[in-house]
């Protein structure tokens, strides 16, 4: 039996991105914090493994609803209901890594010219 969402574990998000057929959709659902550290999502769209999509809080509330977060697909329920595929994304933080990689080559010696 699968254990109760709690306000915690799922929040009301709009997510958004560039569909299979390279449509821009976006759609109300919940973000679903899952044990592995992943997120669990209920999409209609049609999307591929290693697409980008964005998620926006939709809690008017939350200040942060104007900063999307990016996430990548890692997999999708192939089971289509009227609630739509099952998606589970990884969160991705393309500033940290270019950052890192930055930081990395100006402490290395060998690449300052």
């Amino acid at each position: 039996m699968a254990p109760l969402e709690t306000e915690e574990s799922s929040r009301p998000v709009e997510i958004s991105g560039w569909d299979l057929a390279e449509n821009f959709f976006v759609e109300k659902t919940v973000l679903r914090r899952c044990d592995d550290g992943s997120r669990k999502v209920r999409l209609h769209a049609a999307l591929r493994v290693g697409a980008l999509v964005f998620a926006r809080l939709s809690d008017e509330q939350t200040a942060d609803r104007t900063s999307p977060v990016t996430y990548q697909v890692a997999t999708i329920n192939a089971d289509f209901s009227d609630e739509g595929r099952e998606v589970r994304l990884l969160q991705r933080h393309p500033r940290q890594t270019l950052l890192g990689k930055l930081n990395a080559s100006f402490a290395d010696p060998a690449t300052k010219n």
